[in-house]
């Protein structure tokens, strides 16, 4: 594990510059780990579907050490229809030898400023429910469990529950 500060990584917009390395590491995600529930890797066409908005309100944003990608945070669209306009669905991955560094921390922390400029009122994070890694970040980030799906997510043949945080961005002031 290498322990980076979380100082020293700078954030900047998803860019197509940055995709191969993104895809590299989901791809040891959805290998290796319940974090994803994707089951057979990606083309990079298919991760750039999950990268790129066509919304501007939503982002992807890769964070850098030097010019190594060492992670990236997404917030997306919760739902499509437009009463759920100001709810977004957020997640993160550190690739895997910077896990443990609080990088998570400062992604969240990242993506929740951008939300809340963007007029989010309230963010979910859907995790497994064996993650236990992503479950104490979202709870020490004041996050709080509002679903426990049983049994529904299979991978690896297993069957595995899932799990909602929420955080509501009006409750709390969020450096903008």
């Amino acid at each position: 594990m290498r322990m980076i500060n979380p100082a020293d990584v700078r954030f900047e917009p998803m860019a197509e510059k940055y995709l191969p390395q993104v895809l590299e590491i989901y791809d040891y995600y959805i290998r290796n780990t319940t974090v994803t529930f994707h089951i057979n890797p990606l083309s990079l066409e298919e991760m750039r579907a999950l990268v790129f908005h066509k919304n501007p309100r939503h982002g992807t944003f890769v964070l850098l050490h030097g010019d190594e990608v060492v992670g990236y945070v997404i917030l997306s669209a919760h739902h499509p229809r437009e009463a759920y306009d100001r709810t977004g669905d957020i997640a993160v991955y550190i690739k895997k030898d910077c896990l443990g560094a609080r990088l998570g921390e400062a992604a969240v922390r990242h993506i929740e400023a951008f939300a809340a400029r963007q007029g989010f009122r309230a963010l979910i994070a859907v995790v497994c429910g064996e993650n236990e890694r992503s479950i104490r970040l979202f709870r020490r980030l004041g996050y709080f469990q509002c679903a426990h799906y049983k049994r529904v997510g299979e991978k690896f043949g297993r069957v595995l529950d899932v799990l909602s945080f929420e955080k509501l961005l009006e409750d709390e002031a969020v450096e903008v």
